[in-house]
């Protein structure tokens, strides 16, 4: 896996929005990878909740876990790469 953090001040998106992007209009599938601490079960049972953490909750909202591992071959990290780059672009289909 490859993480990124998304520049919403030169892209325009957040990592949801490029998350969602990336699934509906290339059928690339990605994840947080490290959610926040807080939003973990046993920490909210503990009463964190993540208002103590404010850069770490506006960093977390731009990372986006893509789906790039040595076992793929060229041709699917290409494809990875290339819907990134026009999401980020803003290309239309």
């Amino acid at each position: 896996h490859y993480i990124i953090r998304v520049d919403r001040k030169h892209t325009g998106l957040d990592g949801q929005a490029l998350r969602t992007t990336l699934r509906d209009r290339f059928g690339v599938h990605t994840r947080v990878h490290y959610p926040p601490v807080w939003t973990w079960s046993i920490m909210r049972s503990l009463g964190y909740d993540g208002t103590g953490c404010p850069v770490a909750a506006h960093i977390c909202q731009d990372l986006v876990t893509l789906p790039i591992s040595p076992a793929m071959s060229i041709d699917d990290c290409d494809y990875i790469a290339n819907a990134l780059r026009r999401c980020l672009r803003g290309d239309t289909l």
